[in-house]
């Protein structure tokens, strides 16, 4: 229950970061700071307690970054994949139109 509630803490804080500066990709163990400071302040931790959750906090960045890498080169290779078999599908035509819709969408995500 408590790293449940812990959990939520992080994804909540990390996700209110995400908003706030999403051009900024902090390194795990500044996000492990970041949120133990701030839940230090509003959970009155003691230094102990502030020590021991930054910790877990920096294990836990530390794997979903990992996750994250992993699942962005699948996701890349299926992406890949999906175009070679929409190329056999498409007139050139039409797959260059798809690839122009496909940028433009990512754009669009960015901003």
């Amino acid at each position: 229950m408590t790293m449940f509630a812990v959990t939520m803490t992080i994804m909540s804080v990390t996700s209110q970061e995400a908003k706030q500066q999403p051009a900024q990709r902090k390194t795990p163990e500044e996000r492990a700071e970041a949120v133990s400071n701030r839940m230090t302040k509003a959970l009155e931790l003691t230094a102990e307690q502030k020590q021991k959750i930054k910790e877990l906090i920096l294990k836990t960045e530390k794997e979903r970054r990992e996750l994250q890498d992993k699942a962005k080169g699948t996701r890349e290779k299926m992406e890949a994949e999906m175009e070679t078999d929409l190329q056999k599908i498409l007139t050139p035509a039409q797959f260059e139109k798809f690839k122009k819709r496909k940028e433009e969408n990512k754009k669009r995500i960015l901003f």
